[in-house]
């Protein structure tokens, strides 16, 4: 806990908007709350301010909604059912938002569950060299399923950020219609 003994200059104050502080208080530790006065525009506002290290942070979304990290296959990891030797794409962003360049991207796949055979239906698509903070691209996922059922796969991500994103995917494989003429 500390305390920010001095102003920050907030510049003009509408009322009904907001001022974005984005300089970082010499001295601060991260990890330690502080608090401060913000002074601007006749307007006076006492602020607490958790300073933390600016990191860059990955995050990988499907239709705009975050797949969380770690988490068993949801609708937001599942490959489009396709036939069996048909390829379907699940179409994935990938997001950077911390607040350094996101770099050093690699992805290795593995079984999901430990003793599931089939996680090689999944192809990865290829990876950004680095993102910058606030950008996001697209990243696919390709599914062809070698046979009918449901296949799963766990995809580990790894960057220069601090944590690795472990996405857990799954896809269902059909079987071909026999059509009798």
């Amino acid at each position: 806990l500390g305390i920010y003994d001095g102003t920050f200059n907030m510049g003009g104050h509408t009322q009904g908007t907001q001022n974005t502080l984005t300089t970082i208080v010499t001295g601060a530790t991260p990890g330690i709350t502080y608090y401060a006065k913000a002074v601007g525009g006749g307007v006076t506002s006492r602020l607490c301010i958790a300073f933390t290290d600016p990191q860059p942070e990955l995050s990988v979304l499907n239709q705009g909604q975050v797949i969380i990290s770690d988490s068993n296959p949801s609708s937001l990891a599942t490959a489009p059912e396709t036939s069996v030797a048909v390829q379907s794409t699940l179409a994935l962003t990938l997001a950077n938002i911390g607040l350094e360049t996101l770099a050093g991207f690699s992805a290795v796949k593995s079984a999901y569950p430990v003793e599931n055979t089939t996680f090689n239906d999944f192809t990865l698509g290829e990876l950004p060299v680095s993102l910058s903070p606030s950008a996001s691209t697209p990243w696919n996922i390709f599914f062809t399923p070698t046979s009918a059922g449901l296949k799963q796969a766990t995809i580990t991500i790894t960057t220069n950020a601090a944590t690795t994103y472990i996405l857990k995917v799954q896809g269902t494989g059909v079987a071909a219609e026999i059509q009798v003429e």
